[in-house]
């Protein structure tokens, strides 16, 4: 994968022109993002194995490590499909099918998986302190777990299919000699109401948690905050595609879209988990035991307060 400025680069920037387009070559302003990126996402890592490592831990464990290790994974492919869709990197056989990149990386398995772990975490947390569900009972727990979490990824692969069985003439397909994806007007709006639809779930009820239910932990401030992190993600990003429609073309356009989904994901991922993360890490005894202290206090009292 070369980022310099070679002869076939000179002849897709030149065809573009004679298109009427202003295209900014692949280069090395692409590859800085990239690897800015990829270096925050190894420095994350880290973080997603000590959770997963530490996953009896019970503040840990609360967290759901399985969930925060999905959502990980979740950034990581919509990384991956940004680099491609945005026209940061030259594709290949694979990543010139927008199908995959654009619908199955970016959105399915990237941006709209992400939304619905939010939506794991803030049904959980209603579900628990607002309706006093017996989450301390194995079975039920994982019950109930299982229940959500097979409704949100039924949903997301029923979508990303049917938009894989639409003609590409409707929705997507990929320009060769520019080595772009060309959206539709239909399928990009269509696009944009469910990303936000996605997004609105999860954050209507971490607004509700917030203001209506008592929580243990603060999970409804902590998770309001993740949601409102991706939002001006999604708003950027939303702005971007009407304003600057061919956005992939310039590079300062499609370096600010990428790197703004990618620290949208890592503040979103650290707002849920950063807390229990900082204290096991420094002082693990009394961080457990004001944490048991506060869950003891709050599991009874949850239905009678009003502040989270």
């Amino acid at each position: 994968m070369s980022f310099a400025y070679t002869e076939r680069e000179k002849v897709r920037v030149t065809f573009a022109s004679l298109l009427g387009i202003q295209m900014d070559p692949i280069g090395y302003g692409d590859l800085t993002a990239i690897i800015s990126c990829a270096s925050m996402y190894l420095f994350q890592l880290a973080a997603v194995v000590y959770v997963v490592a530490y996953r009896k831990h019970r503040p840990i464990g609360a967290l759901f490590p399985s969930s925060l290790a999905i959502m990980y994974a979740a950034s990581v492919l919509w990384f991956v499909g940004d680099v491609f869709a945005n026209n940061m990197a030259h594709p290949n056989r694979i990543t010139s099918n927008c199908i995959f990149t654009a619908v199955w990386l970016r959105t399915a398995l990237g941006q709209v998986a992400i939304y619905g772990v939010m939506t794991f975490h803030t049904t959980l947390a209603l579900l628990r302190y607002r309706f006093g569900t017996d989450m301390e009972d194995a079975r039920t727990r994982r019950r109930i777990q299982l229940l959500v979490a097979g409704a949100i990824v039924a949903c997301n692969m029923a979508v990303a299919t049917i938009t894989t069985l639409v003609p590409k003439s409707r929705t997507v397909k990929f320009v060769q000699v520019l080595d772009v994806c060309e959206f539709t007007p239909a399928f990009k709006n269509t696009g944009v109401i469910i990303s936000w639809v996605a997004w609105a779930i999860p954050f209507l009820t971490s607004v509700y948690v917030f203001f209506k239910v008592a929580c243990a932990h603060n999970e409804g401030r902590h998770l309001l905050a993740a949601c409102l992190a991706l939002a001006v993600a999604l708003i950027f990003h939303t702005a971007t595609y009407y304003i600057k429609p061919k956005y992939p073309t310039k590079l300062v356009w499609r370096v600010a879209v990428v790197c703004m989904d990618q620290a949208a994901c890592l503040a979103a991922w650290w707002l849920v988990a950063g807390r229990a993360i900082y204290g096991c890490l420094l002082y693990r005894d009394a961080y457990l035991d004001d944490w048991d202290n506060r869950d003891s206090a709050f599991v009874y009292s949850a239905k009678n307060t009003d502040e989270c």
